[in-house]
């Protein structure tokens, strides 16, 4: 009896296990899906008209998940224009660092100076929880615009 227990408690550690790298990878796909329109949408009809979509309409957002960009000359500024967060705009975001003190936009930047995408991990607060979790962010540059959009764990 104790060994059939102990199996089944092996097999539902197992299934949970599955079940959450599951839901990370899902929430991973759809940052790179939602970023990818961004980035489609972005070439087509261009930096103001992508501001203008997500800062008014809401667009590329997929429940927690939401695309925000920034201009930058990769150097020295690296400022908001479209975020769903109004607060946010406009904003030089060049020495932001998050929770545990890491410059992440600098690392960002450094990213996207080799490669055109990426992925970074940075502590930030989680908007529903309001707790400080681990972002995994999904990067892609378009020239002078980076367009960003992540998930928590």
């Amino acid at each position: 009896m104790l060994r059939r227990i102990n199996y089944l408690v092996l097999l539902f550690c197992i299934a949970g296990a599955f079940s959450v790298h599951e839901g990370f990878a899902g929430e991973r796909a759809k940052a790179m899906d939602l970023g990818g329109q961004a980035a489609v949408y972005l070439r087509e009809h261009g930096e103001k008209e992508l501001a203008r979509v997500i800062n008014e309409n809401g667009m590329f957002q997929d429940d927690e998940l939401y695309v925000w960009a920034m201009k930058t000359d990769l150097y020295t500024t690296s400022v908001v224009f479209a975020h769903p967060s109004k607060a946010l705009l406009n904003h030089d975001f060049i020495d932001m660092k998050d929770a545990k003190g890491k410059n992440f936009v600098r690392e960002i930047l450094e990213l996207v100076k080799d490669r055109k995408t990426g992925w970074i991990e940075y502590m930030w607060t989680e908007p529903v929880s309001k707790k400080i979790k681990p972002k995994h962010t999904y990067i892609i540059r378009i020239n002078k615009v980076i367009i960003l959009c992540g998930y928590y764990n």
